[in-house]
């Protein structure tokens, strides 16, 4: 099978790194083997912890976090703020409401840090910060940024981010290589280019594999994560489109017809009563 790729670049996941992610504190490394990795622990130990971490970097639009725990749960507890915040609890305040404990209250930041290696020698790192100012709990107040660094990097080269007032320039400084994006879109269409992808599509499949304990119905699994849209739609849909506007114009001009007709009635009953009364 290695003989298929001969001569072709391919890229193996071979570290994670999580700076004050969920209940992961500090920074964390875990080594990645290039033949494959398994996540094992009691439940709570944090698997899908650093599972979710993965996602923040290969997952565009919403993010399922903590899907293959919830067995079936619709709603998650878990959000880009509660990692970042460090929900570990939740208890009931002197309301009876649920009251969320944090481990990080005040202003505080979050990274995610993948690095990639090739078997041509090449490395290319895929980093997710986040950061938030004050107390705020709000998704919206919430900074995320994405970058692209193709050179050696590791998260203790911006222990300091906090000290440095979340200053993402930072990040330049200590990789001069690095690329920054505000969007997902585009953060996926550099690394996209690295990896020979340029459909998301195939991201949202991997996730959908990442999170599932249930596939749920195979056909329409294989409709939305597997298939292209046939080009046949679009042009269906241009068609209705313009049926529908042909239709409208056509029943404009019936109406104007029949308003026509009775106007000429008219004209004619107004036309002989005149003559009847003369």
């Amino acid at each position: 099978m290695d003989e298929l790729f001969l001569g072709t670049e391919q890229y193996f996941l071979r570290r994670l790194q999580v700076a004050n992610w969920g209940t992961f504190s500090g920074i964390h490394t875990v080594e990645i083997s290039e033949r494959g990795h398994l996540f094992v622990g009691g439940s709570g130990s944090g698997k899908s912890t650093l599972l979710d971490a993965i996602s923040v970097l290969l997952t565009p639009g919403h993010i399922n976090f903590n899907a293959a725990a919830r067995q079936g749960e619709r709603r998650s507890d878990r959000s880009f703020m509660s990692y970042v915040r460090g929900a570990w609890s939740s208890e009931q305040d002197s309301d009876g409401k649920a009251a969320t404990k944090y481990l990080r209250s005040g202003s505080t930041w979050s990274a995610v840090l993948l690095t990639y290696r090739s078997n041509l020698g090449g490395v290319l790192n895929l980093m997710f910060i986040g950061y938030v100012r004050g107390s705020s709990r709000e998704e919206a107040a919430l900074r995320k940024n994405y970058f692209v660094v193709p050179a050696e990097f590791d998260l203790q080269s911006i222990a300091d981010f906090a000290d440095a007032d979340f200053n993402v320039r930072l990040v330049k400084k200590r990789a001069p290589s690095s690329e920054l994006f505000s969007s997902f879109k585009t953060y996926f269409e550099c690394f996209g280019r690295y990896f020979g992808i340029s459909d998301d599509k195939v991201l949202n499949l991997l996730h959908k594999a990442q999170s599932a304990k249930n596939m749920g119905d195979v056909n329409l699994f294989f409709r939305e994560f597997m298939l292209e849209v046939p080009g046949t739609y679009e042009i269906a849909q241009s068609l209705v489109t313009e049926f529908t506007d042909l239709r409208q114009a056509y029943d404009t001009v019936k109406k104007t017809r029949e308003q026509v007709d009775v106007l000429e009635q008219a004209q004619s009953a107004f036309s002989l009563m005149q003559h009847a009364a003369g």
